[in-house]
């Protein structure tokens, strides 16, 4: 899994969640450093925020589902924006879901299991 988002606290917190389940978590900083690192390691999945500096949550996201190599990574906003356009652009965009900050563990596990099979990993 990757996460992208220039809050080093969300990063530590994702990190901490994932860590029972034995999921690779990588990270990015921002939007261009998310691209780079999609492009090369292929997650599967991505978990980022809207707002970052050096490209959006928005601008990775189109990058994202318009390339046929990466269009079918699912993708899970997790952001502090409280715009509904935003929550309306990004579903239409190819989002598989938008979450609102602050963290809700709960409601995070439930998206990214219906991506990654968390039982199996924590059995492992």
């Amino acid at each position: 899994m990757l996460c992208v988002d220039d809050d080093p606290d969300i990063q530590t917190a994702i990190d901490i969640m994932f860590r029972p389940y034995r999921v690779e978590v990588d990270h990015a900083h921002y939007g261009m450093e998310g691209i780079a690192r999609v492009t090369q390691w292929k997650p599967s999945l991505v978990v980022m925020d809207l707002a970052m500096p050096n490209g959006s949550g928005e601008d990775l996201l189109s990058v994202l589902k318009f390339n046929p190599m990466l269009k079918d990574i699912p993708v899970i906003i997790l952001t502090g924006v409280r715009d509904a356009d935003a929550e309306r652009r990004t579903m239409l965009q190819g989002a598989s879901s938008f979450l609102r900050k602050p963290l809700d563990f709960r409601q995070i596990l439930f998206e990214v299991s219906r991506f990654i099979d968390l039982a199996r990993r924590e059995r492992e």
